[in-house]
Protein backbone atom coordinates (compact mmCIF):
# COMPACT_ATOMS: atom_id res chain seq x y z
CA UNK A 1 0.00 0.00 0.00
CA UNK A 2 2.97 2.35 0.79
CA UNK A 3 4.28 1.26 -2.58
CA UNK A 4 1.09 2.45 -4.48
CA UNK A 5 0.95 5.61 -2.48
CA UNK A 6 4.50 6.57 -3.30
CA UNK A 7 4.08 5.64 -6.70
CA UNK A 8 0.84 7.82 -7.02
CA UNK A 9 2.60 10.53 -5.01
CA UNK A 10 5.40 10.07 -7.42
CA UNK A 11 3.28 10.51 -10.52
CA UNK A 12 1.09 13.62 -9.28
CA UNK A 13 4.65 15.19 -8.51
CA UNK A 14 6.09 14.57 -11.78
CA UNK A 15 2.91 16.04 -13.39
CA UNK A 16 2.51 18.92 -10.99
CA UNK A 17 6.15 20.35 -11.53
CA UNK A 18 5.49 19.59 -15.39
CA UNK A 19 2.05 21.27 -15.52
CA UNK A 20 3.65 24.30 -13.58
CA UNK A 21 6.67 24.60 -15.98
CA UNK A 22 3.67 25.37 -19.11
CA UNK A 23 3.58 28.90 -17.90
CA UNK A 24 1.44 30.86 -20.92
CA UNK A 25 3.62 33.08 -22.49
CA UNK A 26 3.06 36.84 -22.42
CA UNK A 27 1.60 38.49 -25.66
CA UNK A 28 4.00 40.52 -27.53
CA UNK A 29 3.40 44.27 -26.67
CA UNK A 30 1.48 45.96 -29.38
CA UNK A 31 2.47 49.57 -30.86
CA UNK A 32 -0.19 51.98 -31.01
CA UNK A 33 -1.43 52.44 -34.42
CA UNK A 34 -0.19 55.53 -36.33
CA UNK A 35 -3.81 56.98 -37.43
CA UNK A 36 -2.57 59.72 -39.37
CA UNK A 37 -2.41 60.16 -42.85
CA UNK A 38 0.77 61.28 -44.80
CA UNK A 39 -0.06 62.92 -47.95
CA UNK A 40 1.83 60.87 -50.66
CA UNK A 41 2.36 57.79 -48.84
CA UNK A 42 -0.73 55.96 -49.82
CA UNK A 43 -2.11 54.95 -52.90
CA UNK A 44 -4.82 56.79 -54.17
CA UNK A 45 -6.03 60.58 -55.36
CA UNK A 46 -5.69 63.67 -52.97
CA UNK A 47 -6.45 66.88 -54.61
CA UNK A 48 -6.05 70.48 -52.22
CA UNK A 49 -8.48 73.72 -53.16
CA UNK A 50 -6.34 76.88 -53.04
CA UNK A 51 -6.43 77.87 -49.14
CA UNK A 52 -8.69 74.48 -48.26
CA UNK A 53 -7.70 71.25 -46.96
CA UNK A 54 -6.84 67.83 -48.77
CA UNK A 55 -9.57 65.69 -49.76
CA UNK A 56 -8.97 62.00 -50.44
CA UNK A 57 -10.91 60.21 -53.09
CA UNK A 58 -12.96 57.96 -52.07
CA UNK A 59 -12.41 56.30 -55.62
CA UNK A 60 -10.48 56.75 -58.42
CA UNK A 61 -8.85 54.86 -61.72
CA UNK A 62 -7.31 55.91 -64.87
CA UNK A 63 -9.33 54.51 -68.09
CA UNK A 64 -6.18 53.57 -70.09
CA UNK A 65 -8.24 53.67 -73.85
CA UNK A 66 -9.41 57.43 -73.60
CA UNK A 67 -6.02 58.81 -71.00
CA UNK A 68 -8.80 59.86 -68.49
CA UNK A 69 -7.96 60.15 -64.79
CA UNK A 70 -11.16 60.27 -62.76
CA UNK A 71 -11.26 60.54 -59.09
CA UNK A 72 -14.29 60.84 -56.83
CA UNK A 73 -15.15 62.30 -53.02
CA UNK A 74 -19.02 60.59 -52.20
CA UNK A 75 -19.84 60.92 -55.77
CA UNK A 76 -19.88 63.44 -58.46
CA UNK A 77 -20.75 66.34 -56.89
CA UNK A 78 -16.93 66.39 -55.39
CA UNK A 79 -14.54 65.02 -58.61
CA UNK A 80 -11.69 65.64 -60.57
CA UNK A 81 -11.74 64.63 -64.28
CA UNK A 82 -8.75 64.63 -66.20
CA UNK A 83 -8.16 63.98 -69.76
CA UNK A 84 -4.66 63.87 -71.26
CA UNK A 85 -3.26 63.36 -74.94
CA UNK A 86 -1.40 60.31 -73.31
CA UNK A 87 -0.93 58.83 -70.17
CA UNK A 88 2.90 57.94 -70.45
CA UNK A 89 5.59 59.19 -68.52
CA UNK A 90 6.43 63.13 -68.65
CA UNK A 91 4.76 66.35 -67.80
CA UNK A 92 1.52 67.74 -69.60
CA UNK A 93 0.75 71.01 -69.87
CA UNK A 94 -3.06 71.86 -68.96
CA UNK A 95 -4.67 73.72 -71.99
CA UNK A 96 -7.75 72.17 -74.30
CA UNK A 97 -5.61 73.57 -77.62
CA UNK A 98 -3.19 70.52 -76.60
CA UNK A 99 -5.75 67.72 -75.63
CA UNK A 100 -5.13 68.22 -72.20
CA UNK A 101 -8.54 69.05 -69.65
CA UNK A 102 -9.07 69.25 -66.05
CA UNK A 103 -12.27 69.91 -64.46
CA UNK A 104 -13.09 70.28 -61.19
CA UNK A 105 -16.92 70.42 -59.13
CA UNK A 106 -17.18 70.99 -56.03
CA UNK A 107 -20.74 72.24 -53.96
CA UNK A 108 -21.77 72.17 -57.21
CA UNK A 109 -19.82 74.40 -59.23
CA UNK A 110 -17.82 73.16 -62.26
CA UNK A 111 -14.69 74.55 -62.51
CA UNK A 112 -12.34 74.28 -65.79
CA UNK A 113 -8.14 74.45 -65.59
CA UNK A 114 -6.87 77.65 -67.07
CA UNK A 115 -3.19 76.66 -67.06
CA UNK A 116 -0.99 74.59 -65.15
CA UNK A 117 1.08 71.13 -64.99
CA UNK A 118 0.55 67.30 -65.00
CA UNK A 119 3.34 65.41 -64.25
CA UNK A 120 3.36 61.59 -64.63
CA UNK A 121 6.16 60.07 -62.64
CA UNK A 122 4.96 56.18 -63.56
CA UNK A 123 3.31 54.18 -64.97
CA UNK A 124 3.66 50.61 -64.53
CA UNK A 125 2.15 46.99 -63.88
CA UNK A 126 -1.06 48.50 -64.58
CA UNK A 127 -0.92 51.34 -62.39
CA UNK A 128 -0.42 55.29 -62.62
CA UNK A 129 1.22 58.11 -60.29
CA UNK A 130 1.99 61.83 -60.31
CA UNK A 131 0.94 65.18 -59.73
CA UNK A 132 -0.75 68.31 -60.52
CA UNK A 133 -1.10 71.92 -60.18
CA UNK A 134 -3.62 73.88 -62.64
CA UNK A 135 -5.01 77.25 -61.94
CA UNK A 136 -8.98 77.17 -62.28
CA UNK A 137 -11.91 79.14 -64.22
CA UNK A 138 -15.43 79.11 -63.26
CA UNK A 139 -15.59 79.85 -59.69
CA UNK A 140 -14.61 81.16 -56.28
CA UNK A 141 -11.52 78.31 -56.24
CA UNK A 142 -8.68 79.78 -58.14
CA UNK A 143 -6.49 76.41 -58.14
CA UNK A 144 -5.92 73.43 -57.22
CA UNK A 145 -2.71 70.87 -57.02
CA UNK A 146 -3.04 67.19 -55.81
CA UNK A 147 -1.62 63.73 -56.60
CA UNK A 148 -2.25 60.12 -57.30
CA UNK A 149 -0.26 57.87 -56.82
CA UNK A 150 -0.60 54.04 -57.63
CA UNK A 151 -4.08 54.41 -59.08
CA UNK A 152 -5.30 51.56 -61.20
CA UNK A 153 -5.38 51.42 -65.04
CA UNK A 154 -8.67 50.23 -66.63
Amino acid sequence: MKKTILIGLGVFSAFAAGFMGCKKDEPAPVDPIDNTIQVGTIPGFTWTPAGGATIFADSSKCIGAFNNIIAYKKGNSNSVDIVLSSITVGTYSISSSLGNTFDFITAGTSYSGKSGTLSITANANGKLTGSFSTSLTGGTVTALTGEFINIPIK
